[in-house]
């Protein structure tokens, strides 16, 4: 029974993985969850593995190593998630990878030190809690400091930088999206809506909280307490499980735990844009051309089409991912389309779509918290919802609203 409890987690992993994999169409979100995934998954049966009291001393110790690549290299994959859930671009720059060179280095640097000591050697010398054995040679207590310093010192001090980081990384967004206690509490008694990403930011934190406590205890306490470790591992299981259903729903403004009224859906959005504003983006004779090209006016009634039944100006960040791949195109071809097209760049098409769905969702319920309506038309805060409802006065034809039964 506590080889399965050991277990559940990496289990869990890769059903998750599995079944975001399985998505169409899937955002830079759902992406990262997948890869968070995987590395959680292995992480996971490492860990197990390191808590089995029955494993052998070859296998604890790739554990060992493997644990050194993942447990750095998660919170910042963690850390990337919310990012994509709150920028309004969306898009990522590939020297961001650097930052998992740090941790990929500790996991390398790992792998060198237990080579050098051996893994017979590394698996008795953490048994016994980091003691040299008696008779050891300068040579070999030299190795088992250097081994002690790298694979316990400097890994502690790298995993808890990357938890740090993504910790002040949760705090920071936790302001800037206005998140609070009372949210949580008004979506468990049925008050009101949460964004997902502030459900995954609670899930984040009790998950790398159960995770740092493990870390925290020598491998004899973990052996003397295997019920309450297998009930630690089967939580965090559950855990998991509700990051990667979240997955499912990053398409989502908010979630409610029982909705007072259906969502919103206008026949007649995607709003028109005002032409008056066409100066704010000159454009040359070639891409007036391009504008009126077959291949455009197709793409223009598809990404209408998209945007009509899909409302992807909703969605938490930009969703370029979900555009593209919907219409088949490069993610910078949609910013080029809407250029050609609305004379506005995409982030602005979105703030425009939004505005507009805020405009008609008001009329409907105004009796609704500014919170909340600020959750259901997309915007990341009530300040920058204010904000840009200012910024969008002259960028509609307003239209009869007209709402599908």
């Amino acid at each position: 029974m506590e080889i399965i409890l050991l277990f559940i987690p990496c289990l869990v992993g890769i059903l998750v993985c599995g079944i975001n994999a399985t998505q169409k169409n899937r955002n830079l979100s759902q992406r990262i969850i997948v890869w968070t995934s995987l590395v959680g998954a292995l992480y996971f049966l490492c860990d197990a593995l390191e808590s089995f009291p029955y494993t052998d001393a070859y296998t604890y110790v790739w554990a060992r190593v493997c644990c050194g690549f993942c447990a750095p290299i998660l919170p910042i994959l963690l850390a990337f998630l919310l990012w994509s859930l709150h920028t309004h671009r969306q898009r990522y720059y590939r020297a961001n990878l650097f930052f998992l060179l740090i941790p990929a280095t500790m996991g390398f640097a790992m792998l060198v030190v237990y080579s050098m000591l051996g893994f017979e050697a590394a698996a008795d010398y953490i048994e016994s809690e980091y003691t040299i054995p008696f008779g050891a040679s300068d040579m070999d207590k030299w190795l088992y400091g250097l081994f002690r310093f790298v694979a316990f010192d400097v890994y502690t001090f790298v995993v808890a930088l990357s938890v740090c980081f993504l910790f002040a990384y949760i705090i920071y967004l936790a302001f800037v999206t206005d998140f609070t206690p009372s949210v949580v509490g008004n979506f468990l008694f049925h008050k009101g809506p949460i964004r997902p990403i502030h459900l995954l930011m609670v899930v984040i934190v009790l998950l790398v909280g159960i995770s740092a406590f493990r870390l925290g205890v020598s491998p004899a306490y973990v052996r003397s307490h295997m019920i309450t470790i297998s009930a630690m591992f089967c939580v965090q299981g559950i855990l998991f499980m509700a990051f990667g259903l979240l997955g499912l729903k990053l398409r989502l403004p908010c979630m409610y735990w029982n909705r007072s009224h259906n969502h919103e859906y206008f026949v007649d959005m995607p709003a028109e844009v005002y032409e008056a504003y066409v100066y704010r983006r000159e454009l040359t004779e070639a891409d007036d051309v391009e504008a009126d090209s077959y291949r455009t006016l197709n793409l223009r009634d598809e990404f209408k089409e998209l945007m009509r039944e899909q409302q992807c100006y909703l969605m938490q960040g930009m969703n370029r991912y979900v555009v593209s791949r919907a219409l088949e195109v490069k993610r910078s071809a949609v910013d080029r389309l809407v250029r050609l097209l609305y004379h506005i760049t995409y982030e602005e098409y979105v703030m425009v779509q939004r505005v507009e769905y805020y405009r008609r969702y008001r009329k409907l319920h105004p009796n609704e918290p500014q919170a909340t309506i600020a959750m259901e038309c997309g915007f990341p805060n009530v300040k920058e919802m204010n904000q840009q409802l200012k910024e969008c006065r002259i960028f509609f034809i307003h239209k009869k609203t007209e709402k599908r039964e």
